[in-house]
């Protein structure tokens, strides 16, 4: 008995000192985070550097989509897309746009100081003229002489409506010349080309001008009336209305950013070729950089 106690014994010492040779888990073995003194992997360390490039910029009075794109080294059509705008024209002061790039600095501009309208002075009073002597009355057995009858004068036709806004030479020529480019695209396509109408052109000058007074365009006047009431007010009840306008140094860069708009948003391309305008009036101003262009549509 002693013996067989003796030998339990020394199998049970055995298997303790198995027991004991196992390795222990690892902490990572029951699904627990390790940390090592030693260098990370460079791999995970170049992919959690890699952040996305860009910020969020709010939009101030007078900068346009194109101003952003040209500071930031970027193009219009990378800013619509990086935004999904539906319309890129209806961006106004103190919205925000990602910009999918650096930080950089927008120019500002100094917006166009409105028109001091000077009152002149009144003119200087003049003497009344003396009293003529009066003349003895001719003796009674002189006939009187008949007076001659006033020839009747013509009736002068009323002036004319004042012309909005008359251009300067150097661009009198560019409305022409934009409605020739558009009309170009239209009957291309089947459709009928867009005439001149002179109520469209009023109101689209004197939106230019107000956008001018402000140093900055926009679809909406500094009073807050849209296109159609604008085209009310110069006498143009629309039954279909639309405007198209652009901040560049001419007349081909003005249609060229209208019509290479993206697929996805291309509001202006789709005012020069839209089926249901048939009059078309165009306004132009200087801004603060090139000219405001202004393209009013509409049909009654």
């Amino acid at each position: 008995m002693h013996r067989s106690l003796t030998t339990l014994s020394r199998l049970l010492f055995l298997l303790f000192l198995l027991v004991l040779a196992q390795p222990i888990p690892s902490a990572r073995a029951a699904g627990h985070l390790t940390t090592s003194a030693g260098p990370a992997d460079p791999t995970e360390k170049s992919l959690s550097s890699q952040a996305a490039v860009g910020y969020v910029y709010t939009f101030q009075p007078g900068d346009t989509l194109w101003d952003i794109a040209a500071a930031h080294g970027i193009t219009v059509e990378t800013l619509i897309a990086a935004n999904k705008l539906p319309d890129p024209t209806l961006i106004h002061p103190g919205d925000w746009i990602f910009v999918p790039a650096e930080r950089a600095v927008v120019p500002r501009r100094t917006p166009a100081p409105a028109p001091v309208k000077v009152t002149p002075p009144p003119a200087p009073e003049q003497p009344k003229p003396a009293p003529e002597p009066v003349k003895a009355s001719p003796p009674a057995s002189a006939p009187s002489q008949p007076t001659p009858a006033a020839a009747s004068q013509p009736a002068q036709a009323a002036p004319a409506a004042p012309q909005a806004g008359a251009l300067p030479p150097e661009i009198a020529e560019w409305p022409a010349q934009i409605l020739t480019m558009m009309n170009e695209k239209r009957t291309s396509q089947g459709l009928h080309a867009l005439t001149w109408s002179h109520e469209i052109a009023a109101a689209a000058q004197a939106h230019a001008d107000d956008c001018q007074r402000r140093g900055w365009g926009s679809h909406v006047g500094s009073d807050g009336a849209v296109t159609r009431t604008r085209l009310a007010r110069a006498g143009y009840q629309a039954r279909w209305s639309g405007e198209n306008w652009a901040n560049a140094k001419n007349p081909q860069n003005a249609f060229a950013m209208w019509w290479n708009e993206p697929p996805s948003a291309d509001p202006h391309r789709s005012n020069i070729m839209n089926p249901m305008y048939r009059e078309a009036g165009i306004g132009i101003v200087s801004g603060p950089w090139g000219y405001y262009f202004f393209v009013d549509f509409g049909s009654r």
